[in-house]
């Protein structure tokens, strides 16, 4: 059997703020939760709408990863894997960015 998570990302909003705030998880804790478990079981991970500002990218020029810990919870507000997701594919380590 062959498994794959795709368009992954993680997303803080109003409706559902992961800001670590009254004993729940930051996005960051889910994020890092999340590569763990796929690390573990073997299963392959996908970064999609790479070309999407502020999701993989901050801003049109390419040049710097989005961080996990840049989410906004009082707006809605993309809020990146980037620099997460790449030191993972490049060293296998979960590592919160």
């Amino acid at each position: 059997h062959v498994l794959l998570a795709t368009e992954w990302n993680i997303r803080a909003n109003s409706a559902s703020c992961h800001d670590g705030l009254a004993g729940g998880p930051n996005s960051a804790n889910i994020a890092t939760t999340l590569l763990t478990y796929l690390k573990a079981r073997g299963i392959g991970l996908v970064i999609w709408a790479a070309d999407l500002p502020s999701t993989v990218w901050k801003g049109r020029e390419h040049k710097e990863l989005t961080s996990v810990h840049e989410g906004d919870c009082r707006k809605w507000s993309p809020s990146g894997a980037g620099a997460m997701v790449n030191h993972y594919f490049r060293t296998g380590e979960v590592v919160a960015q």
